[in-house]
């Protein structure tokens, strides 16, 4: 069992494994109820407080390939060498 305090201003911080397993990043929203003498904090559905801020740079990033050229059949080839390796494969 993972254990917290309540600070002087009443505030609980959500231990990091347990923010990790939800999900959970900076920003999101919480409904919070009391049931049955627990209190339940639900995470919101707004999905600005559950998707991280990502960046044009961020996502260019995985467009730069730094690797040799390869010609369209060089692509065509290994395509079709991949197609066939999974079909024997299959066939097994």
């Amino acid at each position: 069992m993972i254990t917290t305090r309540m600070s002087t201003k009443g505030q609980v911080i959500i231990p990091k494994a347990i923010r990790d397993q939800i999900g959970s990043v900076v920003g999101t929203k919480y409904a919070v109820e009391i049931e049955r003498g627990s209190i339940r904090l639900t995470p919101q559905s707004d999905y600005k407080s559950r998707v991280p801020i990502t960046t044009l740079d961020d996502v260019a990033g995985y467009l730069k390939y730094n690797g040799p050229t390869v010609t369209d059949e060089q692509m065509k080839a290994a395509v079709r060498a991949r197609a066939i390796a999974r079909f024997k494969r299959s066939m097994t």
